[in-house]
């Protein structure tokens, strides 16, 4: 999964993620629901808890609405997507590394 490199306080843009398993095939989201969590790398509450939308099911394509969440962060963190499909089946794609950065002062 990628290394992401956020600014501080952005806004209203999109993560799109191609899903993909540990041998590079595409992972279907034919009928599953998406949600993005992120956490410090030292552990706590999340800071990120994002449900999502699949907009490719068969390329394995979703994306996830940052509204508030960089909102007064820096640092490092880690996060994953996690997979629901009708019927129970959880699959978790994880090793997302996130660093946020401050914004430049004005």
């Amino acid at each position: 999964m990628p290394d992401l490199k956020l600014v501080r306080n952005d806004t209203n843009f999109y993560l799109e993620f191609i899903v993909k398993d540990s041998e590079g095939t595409v992972i279907d989201l034919t009928n599953a629901t998406v949600v993005f969590n992120m956490q410090s790398t030292t552990g706590g509450s999340l800071v990120a808890n994002i449900t999502g939308n699949v907009t490719d099911a068969t390329g394995g394509v979703c994306r996830f609405l940052i509204t508030d969440e960089l909102a007064d962060i820096t640092g490092e963190y880690i996060a994953e997507i996690q997979i629901s499909y009708v019927g129970g089946r959880v699959i978790t794609a994880p090793d997302i590394s996130v660093k946020v950065i401050a914004d430049l002062p004005a």
